[in-house]
C-alpha cells in the first residue's frame, strides 16, 4: 500500500512538472499588423505582410506611440474589382490600393496588377498602412501631407528622373503651389510633389515639427511663416539638398 502510494506521488508530481514546463515552451503568438483577407490564389503572401511587419513598429514610435489596430486587408483579383467595389468604376489602373474611413485597407491581389510589379504592392500596402496610422492620429489630414509622409516611409516617388524633375522646376520656378498638389487626386500629380514636401519639413523643422503639422497641418500657425516662405523654402531645399 505505501509502495503504491509513492508510486501515485510520484507519477502526480510528474505530471504537475511535465504540465508546466509544457505551457512555458509555446508562447502565444504574436498578432501581426495587418490580416491578409478576401481574394486568393495559390502564391505565398507571407513576405507581403511580412513587410509591414517588420517597419510596422517604427511608423507606430513615430507617429502614435498608443496605435494597437491589427488592419484588415481585403483583397481585389484586379484593379476592375477593386473599383467596382469602391463605387469608382472608371478609376485609374495604377490605383490599385486604398486606405478606407473605416480603418481597412482595400488592394488588388499583389500579383495581378497589370502596372506594378509585385516589390511595387509591397511598398503599396506599406503606404496604406501608413495612411491608417496618421488617420489615428489626424482623420482630416490634406492629402499634400499624408500622401508625402506615406511615401517617404514607403520609399517611393524618389527615382532619378523623378528627382531630374523637381529640381529642373525648381530651378525655372515651376513648382505647384504646395497646397494645390491634391486638387484633382485623380491625376496623381500629389505623389510626385508630396515626398518632397514632408522631406523639406523633417529637414528644417525635424520630426516634432512634422508631427505638429499633422495634428494642424496649417504651416502659418505651427512654424510661424508665411505661406510664400514656406513654398520659396521647399524650392531652395530641392535645389540644394535634393
Amino acid at each position: 500500500m505505501l509502495l503504491n502510494r509513492i508510486i501515485c506521488g510520484a507519477l502526480l508530481l510528474f505530471l504537475l512538472l511535465g504540465c508546466k514546463k509544457h505551457s512555458t515552451e509555446y508562447a502565444v503568438p504574436e498578432v501581426g499588423p495587418v490580416v491578409i483577407t478576401g481574394y486568393s490564389e495559390t502564391q505565398s503572401l507571407t513576405d507581403f505582410s511580412q513587410f509591414v511587419k517588420e517597419r510596422a513598429a517604427a511608423i507606430i514610435a513615430k507617429y502614435n506611440p498608443g496605435f494597437d489596430k491589427q488592419v484588415k486587408v481585403v483583397l481585389y483579383s484586379s484593379a476592375r474589382a477593386l473599383h467596382e467595389a469602391q463605387g469608382q468604376p472608371d478609376a485609374p489602373d495604377w490605383l490599385v490600393g486604398q486606405a478606407r474611413s473605416n480603418g481597412e485597407i482595400w488592394m488588388v491581389y499583389p500579383y495581378n496588377s497589370t502596372l506594378h510589379s509585385y516589390e511595387d504592392m509591397k511598398k503599396i500596402l506599406l503606404h496604406e498602412y501608413t495612411h491608417i496610422v496618421i488617420y489615428s492620429v489626424n482623420p482630416f489630414i490634406p492629402s499634400w501631407l499624408n500622401e508625402g509622409i506615406a511615401g517617404y516611409e514607403a520609399d517611393q516617388h524618389k527615382t532619378q528622373g523623378e528627382i531630374a524633375t523637381l529640381k529642373a522646376e525648381a530651378a525655372s520656378k515651376r513648382l505647384p503651389n504646395y497646397l494645390t498638389i491634391d486638387d484633382d487626386l485623380s491625376t496623381g500629380i500629389v505623389y510626385k510633389y508630396a515626398r518632397s514636401v514632408v522631406e523639406y519639413v523633417q529637414s528644417t523643422y525635424a520630426l516634432d515639427g512634422l508631427k505638429k503639422l499633422i495634428q494642424d497641418p496649417n504651416v502659418v500657425e505651427v512654424f510661424q511663416i508665411s505661406q510664400s516662405d514656406f513654398q520659396e523654402g521647399w524650392r531652395t531645399f530641392i535645389m540644394e539638398k535634393y
